[in-house]
């Protein structure tokens, strides 16, 4: 849902927010199966402060996530500065940081193992839990018409230590690379095409190709289509000061069946 809160991913989005935002997020997967994901992010932008000269913008955002047994909720603390602003050519070039302070945690008790005699001593007790700490670090080339994005999640994190097995696990890098342009037509309608291209730890490069048709500022409708996981359709009004959307995902793997 990064194309309804776009800073999640890239910190340094901040400063293309000219006023205070709040944003609150719900996301369900995989319906019908039983321990399925289920997010909600809630993030307050407080747009730039004055004293900082219109430079600085900060934020702040807290993630629950759910799969199964494993959920973790995290409290993320972001700001962006702007290091170049070309106020002829309204273009602007930002560096953005997060720190991250997760809760991780593993409920032994939802896990039936299989009993084969062996015995796995991470599975001693019924809740574990580790607290951890990352950084992520962004870059946001924008102006009215266009932007160009990239970021690094997890770029400093410290280790999850989980069962007293002496064990460590870091958390893996995310790398975001994403783009888009905005097309200004006749009879208020604009069309913005994005693209995302994501590289997750050791699983396969994704690419995430977006188009969103906005009509009189008001009523938004769109489509994603994401390399070997879903299509996405999306829907959504913007009034007064107020946006809302939806977006359902269409999965394209074996999973459907």
């Amino acid at each position: 849902l990064y194309l309804l809160n776009d800073a999640i991913v890239n910190p340094a989005i901040l400063s293309s927010k000219n006023e205070n935002q709040v944003s609150l997020m719900i996301r369900d997967q995989w319906t019908g199966f039983e321990g399925a994901p289920k997010t909600q992010a809630l993030s307050y932008y407080f747009g730039p402060l004055g004293k900082f000269r219109n430079k600085f913008s900060p934020g702040v955002s807290i993630v629950n996530d759910v799969t199964g047994p494993i959920s973790s909720l995290t409290a993320i603390f972001s700001g962006s500065y702007i290091i170049f602003d070309n106020e002829e050519n309204n273009r602007r070039l930002s560096l953005g940081a997060c720190a991250n302070i997760l809760q991780y945690k593993m409920d032994n008790s939802q896990i039936i193992l299989e009993d084969d005699g062996l015995f796995d001593p991470a599975f001693q007790s019924n809740i574990d839990k580790s607290l951890a700490h990352s950084a992520t670090l962004g870059a946001y080339y924008f102006s009215e018409k266009y932007y160009l994005g990239a970021s690094v999640l997890n770029v400093f994190s410290s280790d999850l230590r989980m069962s007293n097995t002496g064990v460590s696990n870091k958390l893996v890098n995310h790398y975001y690379i994403n783009s888009s342009y905005l097309f200004d037509f006749e009879n208020d309608i604009k069309m913005i095409p994005s693209v995302m291209l994501k590289k997750i730890g050791a699983s396969p490069l994704q690419l995430d190709v977006n188009l969103k048709a906005l009509f009189n500022d008001a009523f938004w409708t769109g489509v994603s289509y994401r390399t070997n996981d879903a299509i996405i359709a999306m829907l959504g009004f913007d009034f007064s000061q107020y946006s809302l959307g939806y977006s359902y995902d269409i999965t394209t793997t074996n999973m459907s069946i």
